[in-house]
């Protein structure tokens, strides 16, 4: 069940093939076990010139501003409509860009489904958490120059439609008790059993992509409050796990 399996396979220029002979082959090996030490260095290279010039400040989805790398928004996508989740949880709202990417693709999933021919219509939802409402900091210059001109999310119909914001830090005790609040109402989660807290519907699939804390202390409780939600066959992500490495505190 693990989307993995679709990039086990890979298309490869042959060693000391010219660049523009065009010829390549089918590799049946994920890349990332097909890279160099110099290939590695490149990359790296390229994710400390992404984060010197703040490249993640361009990204654009739809006239909202999200602050992500473009090829990472990729397989979000991907992983979202592939598993279709009932429910994502999402820690680190800032402006919202991202909360309105995911709502768009569930709306988008939502109607598909519709004119599938499903009878009854899924009432999929993001559950989005920061210590200050989008609104509040849309002018804020913290990580991007404002765009002036961009969309706010959280102005839009699917906004509305699909996202429950709640307002207080992701690894606090109270966001916690108001995600749990907010699942249960979903039907996500019910009583739980052989002590646990709660049991997570079989029948729901819960996504949660961890977005605030980008510090060991901080990134460790979210994963407590958080992972436990998942569901089978399903993801947790963890934002920026790369800044270690391009701050040197790794």
């Amino acid at each position: 069940n693990s989307l993995a399996d679709s990039f086990k396979v890979s298309l490869v220029r042959p060693e000391g093939e010219a660049a523009n002979s065009g010829q390549k082959m089918i590799v049946e090996q994920s890349t990332n076990l097909l890279l160099t030490d110099e290939d590695r260095q490149t990359l790296d290279d390229y994710d400390a010139i992404f984060e010197k010039y703040s490249l993640f400040c361009n990204g654009r989805w739809l006239g909202v501003q999200v602050l992500q790398d473009s090829q990472d928004l990729l397989y979000l996508q991907h992983i979202v409509y592939m598993k279709k989740p009932d429910v994502i949880i999402e820690t680190g709202t800032y402006k919202g860009g991202l909360t309105y990417f995911f709502a768009t693709l569930l709306d988008w999933i939502d109607r598909e489904a519709l004119d599938a021919g499903a009878a009854v219509a899924r009432d999929t939802k993001v559950l989005s958490m920061d210590r200050h409402h989008p609104d509040s900091v849309f002018a804020a210059n913290w990580f991007c120059p404002v765009c002036k001109d961009c969309v706010r999310s959280y102005k839009t119909p699917v906004w509305d439609r699909k996202v429950r914001f709640i307002q207080g830090l992701a690894d606090a005790q109270q966001s916690l008790e108001e995600v749990i609040a907010h699942l249960h109402d979903l039907s996500c989660i019910g009583p739980g059993s052989g002590g646990e807290l709660f049991d997570v519907n079989s029948a729901k699939t819960i996504m949660v992509n961890l977005d605030a804390n980008h510090e060991f202390d901080g990134l460790v409780k979210e994963l407590i409050y958080y992972a436990p939600f998942v569901s089978e066959h399903s993801y947790l992500v963890v934002q920026d796990a790369k800044l270690d490495k391009i701050w040197g505190t790794a």
